[in-house]
């Protein structure tokens, strides 16, 4: 038996198998943080570097399905309109990474790609490098990206993608404020420790005959604490990755999975699958936490909508800095895992997909992101005049990523990209959870497989 949760890209992933493609004609009508003292906005009507083709068609994909994947359809669909000489084909991978790699084997790559993925095919030079263009850009400017998530996109010093999409930041502590106060906790005045949380967490656990769980404080593997193993490593203060030596440092993750396995110990494993057996994943309607049955919960920027829409009628959450370790007290830490957009090789047409990408760049881009589905990317301009009262709860998210005192985005700049390196802290928690491993031992397994897969990939 193992614990496996779902993602939220994992989610986006399944609702995009209904995703298609969509094709219009001409015709059609997720260091510390620092804010600029004035922040460019781009403009939709920005110029490219060079003079687009009098037309030109471009093939845009991108990760998602559902509202997402609307979203990225009507960006597309407005670029068009007011660039009637380039046509836009938009089309949803579904999350199918294999996908993309296929096209790219047989030399028909689309000329924009948007998604989790794309640093995996930087080291083997299938994509632009996009100083020159965005030396020249007006409408894509380094000082409008907070450091760390542009950075992201960085290889061996040269840029080779951009935020873009869903791109914010991941972490909140979510409250549900009747649970904790019927548990006698106060939402308003959160715990600041994991120590202190999980004294929450007891106290918000119902448990019955067998050991059944009826309602739980907090699970260790659900929402982006979960899914994004690269948050422990935030909270704990460690860089897994070091992208200037190309090197992994897994096993210092060992602390946060030995507390993660402590906790789900503590009421054992099994019970826990079974209670998450009985919901569904992370903020969809039918989940514990949207059905008030689960009293705290990690997540992304996107929460605040999602409850607004999904959760029980009646339901009101408190949204705080996500808890460090006692010898951190007092560290407020933000992370992010940006949604990278890339201008694949051979470009067919570079002058309108970069054009294109300016526009997903933009301001206007983002507001349509923000109105079909919740999200943006997070530039400085486009977070000044986000309406943060359209979502209780969202305010905090916006505040944190100038206040965080450390932001860490560092996953991107990992040739692997996301899924490998989560699967394999995946396995080593289920080794020290239902084996008894020791975490230094089940990370050892870890270390070296995303060492030989790394040699793997940049030896081509």
């Amino acid at each position: 038996m193992s614990l496996k949760r779902i993602s939220r890209r994992e989610s986006l992933r399944l609702a995009a198998l209904a995703g298609g493609a969509w094709a219009f004609a001409s015709c059609t009508p997720k260091p510390p943080a620092t804010t600029p003292a004035t922040p460019v906005e781009p403009t939709a009507a920005a110029v490219a570097t060079e003079p687009p083709p009098e037309t030109a068609s471009i093939r845009f994909w991108f990760y998602w399905g559902g509202f997402w994947g609307e979203a990225m359809t009507k960006i597309a669909q407005t670029f068009q309109e007011q660039n009637p000489h380039i046509q836009v084909e938009a089309t949803s991978t579904s999350g199918e990474w294999q996908k993309v790699l296929a096209a790219f084997a047989a030399g028909n790559p689309p000329d924009v790609l948007l998604d989790f993925t794309g640093s995996q095919l930087v080291p083997r030079d299938q994509v632009l490098a996009l100083d020159d263009m965005i030396a020249s850009s007006s409408a894509i400017r380094p000082d409008n990206y907070y450091p760390a998530m542009l950075e992201a996109f960085r290889w061996n010093g040269v840029q080779y993608g951009i935020p873009a999409g869903e791109a914010g930041v991941d972490m909140a502590l979510i409250i549900n404020k009747g649970l904790a106060a019927e548990a006698g906790l106060d939402a308003d005045n959160p715990p600041q420790t994991l120590t202190e949380m999980l004294d929450w967490a007891r106290k918000m656990t119902k448990v019955g005959e067998g050991g059944v769980l009826s309602q739980i404080g907090f699970d260790p593997l659900d929402g982006t604490i979960g899914a994004g193993f690269y948050n422990y490593g935030a909270l704990w203060g460690i860089n897994w990755w070091d992208a200037e030596t190309k090197t992994f440092h897994l096993l210092e993750l060992a602390e946060p999975i030995r507390w993660l396995a402590h906790w789900i110990k503590e009421y054992g494993a099994v019970n826990f699958e079974s209670f998450r057996a009985g919901f569904g994943g992370w903020l969809e309607p039918d989940s514990s936490m949207c059905m008030g049955l689960q009293g705290m919960h990690i997540n992304g920027y996107w929460t605040p909508g999602e409850l607004f829409h999904k959760a029980a009628k009646g339901q009101e959450f408190a949204y705080a800095w996500v808890p460090v370790p006692d010898n951190r007290e007092g560290v407020k830490v933000q992370s992010s895992l940006p949604t990278g957009c890339f201008l694949p090789k051979p470009a067919k047409a570079p002058a309108a997909s970069f054009k294109f990408m300016e526009f997903l760049a933009s301001d206007d881009a983002n507001q349509i992101a923000f109105d079909m589905a919740g999200g943006f990317c997070w530039t400085k301009s486009f977070l000044q005049k986000v309406d943060v009262r359209k979502y209780p709860g969202l305010d905090f998210y916006v505040r944190s990523i100038a206040e965080a005192d450390e932001l860490y985005s560092n996953v991107q700049n990992c040739p692997l990209g996301w899924d490998f390196q989560f699967n394999q802290f995946l396995a080593a928690a289920n080794a020290v959870i239902y084996d008894g491993k020791e975490p230094e031992e089940a990370l050892q397994q870890a270390q070296k497989a995303c060492e030989e897969e790394l040699a793997k990939l940049l030896r081509g």
